[in-house]
């Protein structure tokens, strides 16, 4: 359960706020081409996952493209291929993002996008902490935002506007973990 928050992509999050479009959450907008993840049908990273001690997490290139958009459960979402292995439907609605798991819609980011910012993620909360210019392989990019879980481990993703997550890592309490870092992107 502790992978969702990135495996998930990733950040993921309980909302009583019924998702995207509101109280009952059949609204769909999408986030464009500026959203903290801009999904859209076509569009692929590449990442590179290093230091995971988590079977279905090997270390390695992973390209994660999405090629679905399907109604899921009332919402219009993306089929995101998860780079640990794990397949999760995402709907997005400007800056906030929730992800399907086991039936049941978890906000993973949620604006308003700035410095202290607290929402309700998979079993607690995650704030917003503005990180400005973050470079990985695939180049400097402007205005990320790193999205903390308030848990007794470190769990933690990066995403910047326009691109999307840029690294995620988790070290959890037994010492287990992953990092996982953007090497590249088709947009």
């Amino acid at each position: 359960m502790k992978l969702f928050f990135f495996v998930a992509l990733l950040l993921a999050g309980c909302s009583d706020k019924g998702g995207p479009g509101g109280a009952g959450g059949g609204g769909f907008r999408l986030g464009g081409n500026n959203a903290i993840f801009p999904l859209a049908v076509g569009r692929s990273w590449q990442y590179e996952i290093s230091g995971s001690t988590y079977p279905n997490c090997p270390n390695g290139k992973k390209t994660t493209e999405i090629k679905t958009q399907a109604a899921q459960i009332g919402k219009n979402a993306f089929l995101f291929p998860g780079y640990c292995n794990i397949d999760s439907w995402l709907t997005v609605d400007g800056d906030t993002v929730d992800s399907l798991y086991q039936g049941v819609w978890y906000r993973m980011t949620e604006g308003p996008i700035e410095a202290g910012h607290t929402w309700m993620g998979f079993r607690a909360e995650a704030h917003w902490e503005k990180i400005g210019s973050y470079t990985t392989p695939a180049g400097t990019f402007n205005d990320c935002w790193k999205a903390v879980r308030h848990v007794a481990y470190t769990d933690y993703a990066i995403y910047c506007r326009g691109v999307g997550p840029v690294e995620n890592f988790i070290r959890d309490l037994a010492g287990g973990g992953f990092k996982v870092v953007l090497t590249g992107k088709n947009f």
